[in-house]
């Protein structure tokens, strides 16, 4: 019944006393992505301990699963350590789990770059587009959209958002758009591109009347 609940471990424990987890702290890596980081999602982190139950020499993998609250301050490698808990197993009892150390792993994001608690973003613009006023609308993180307009950016320009970063106890950071200047965008997923302004169209001035084709005075 236990290697139907448990994963069986063909090594003994040793001298361990009933019901307990072999070893000391535990280690495992907790996933997250950018936008979960910046919410502050919940996520759950499983990570494997050895038990045993009393009277058997053999050791079982129990997968015990960890609910973290993310923080948007925490930032890829970084080592969270979980207390020591006590949980009941089926056929086994109470048994102690010892510590558990987990490693924040933030999966790179399609768009944005983090360095600090700036955000960097760059966008790709045409060489027929330099000098000429742009509007721009970008999807932030946290699902909204940045609307904005640049005056005639050249490669290398940049803009600065304060604010529209990460989220920090003291505030956030910036949020920094890079222009980039290409002959032709190698993708048009490799980053947002700007799309010129649109220019208002001529209206007739006064006292005249536009007159379309095959029309009679």
């Amino acid at each position: 019944m236990l290697s139907q609940v448990f994963g069986m471990d063909d090594g003994p424990l040793g001298s361990r006393g009933h019901g307990g987890a072999s070893g000391g702290q535990r280690a495992g890596v907790l996933e997250a992505t950018l936008e979960e980081l910046y919410e502050g999602a919940a996520k759950v982190a499983i990570v494997p301990h050895r038990v045993r139950a009393p009277g058997n020499p053999l050791a079982y993998i129990y997968q015990h699963s960890y609910r973290v609250k993310l923080k948007p301050s925490w930032r890829d490698g970084t080592s969270l350590r979980l207390p020591a808990t006590d949980v009941k197993l089926p056929q086994i009892g109470k048994t102690h789990l010892p510590a558990a150390t987990l490693t924040l792993r933030v999966a790179p994001h399609k768009y944005f770059v983090r360095v600090g608690d700036d955000l960097v973003i760059r966008v790709q613009i045409h060489a027929s587009q330099v000098g000429r006023k742009l509007k721009l609308k970008l999807p932030l993180l946290d699902g909204s959209v940045l609307t904005f307009e640049a005056d005639g950016p050249g490669h290398g320009a940049t803009r600065e958002f304060p604010g529209r970063g990460m989220p920090t106890d003291a505030g956030a950071g910036k949020l920094v758009v890079q222009f980039q200047v290409t002959a032709e965008p190698k993708s048009p997923m490799a980053a947002p591109t700007a799309q010129p302004k649109a220019r208002p169209k001529a209206q007739p001035k006064s006292g005249m009347h536009q007159r379309s084709p095959g029309s009679k005075q």
